[in-house]
């Protein structure tokens, strides 16, 4: 099933398009020629409640990284690591995958009530621990407000931002995104409907070119213009 296909089966986040200022987009009107690429997920053993990315966003974002073929890719919050799993497999064979959460204490500190049956720093990067894929992934351990992003300055061609979604947070890890992006780099923050995150991206909409994508709850930045259909 392509893209196109696949969204036009779903209909989600008529909620989140009221949020965005803007007309929402089609991710293949962003990038053209988009609507034709499949781009089928793995949920894998994980229940989908304990799944932090939609169906329709991951189908996205797994579309766009065989689209756009990244060699390089990060992502702010790495939790279960079903979203960076799904990086890897869709990834070429030589991409490099940078995953970021928060140290052991701290992940404890935040979500000891959600894994209330199971030891609970054992979760990071559950899904990709023992995949074929794990040498594709690099996991980084630290708190992104106070983490040194200096060594991976313009080198980063998809940035995935889904970590903490406090005001604070949205906008450090923003920063830092922009800092890592690479000349025709990509990113993408996920779960625009956060109080926070929608009223931190609308801001910036004034200033950045910003696209929220249809059916989905991700906005999008492009550090080049260069698929946009006129």
């Amino acid at each position: 099933m392509t893209i196109k296909q696949f969204l036009e089966t779903t209909k989600q986040y008529i909620k989140t398009v009221r949020l965005w200022r803007n007309p929402s987009l089609d991710l293949w009107k962003v990038f053209p020629g988009m609507e034709h690429v499949q781009a089928d997920f793995n949920r894998l053993s994980f229940p989908y409640r304990m799944v932090n990315t939609s169906p329709n966003d991951l189908y996205c974002i797994c579309a766009m990284i065989k689209f756009l073929r990244p060699k390089n890719i990060f992502e702010f919050g790495t939790h279960s690591g079903m979203s960076t799993y799904q990086f890897a497999i869709k990834s070429e064979s030589d991409a490099l995958i940078h995953t970021l959460e928060l140290e052991d204490h701290k992940f404890y500190s935040r979500f000891k009530n959600r894994y209330v049956n199971s030891d609970v720093v054992s979760e990071v990067g559950k899904q990709f621990k023992e995949s074929p894929y794990k040498d594709k992934i690099k996991q980084l351990r630290g708190d992104s407000l106070h983490y040194n992003f200096k060594s991976l300055e313009a080198t980063m061609d998809l940035i995935f931002v889904d970590g903490n979604h406090d005001r604070k947070y949205v906008e450090k890890d923003t920063e830092n995104a922009f800092n890592m992006l690479s000349k025709n780099g990509v990113i993408l923050w996920h779960d625009y409907h956060y109080p926070d995150v929608h009223i931190f991206l609308n801001n910036l909409a004034k200033t950045k070119k910003l696209y929220h994508i249809n059916q989905t709850d991700l906005v999008l930045f492009k550090n080049k213009d260069l698929f946009l259909n006129a």
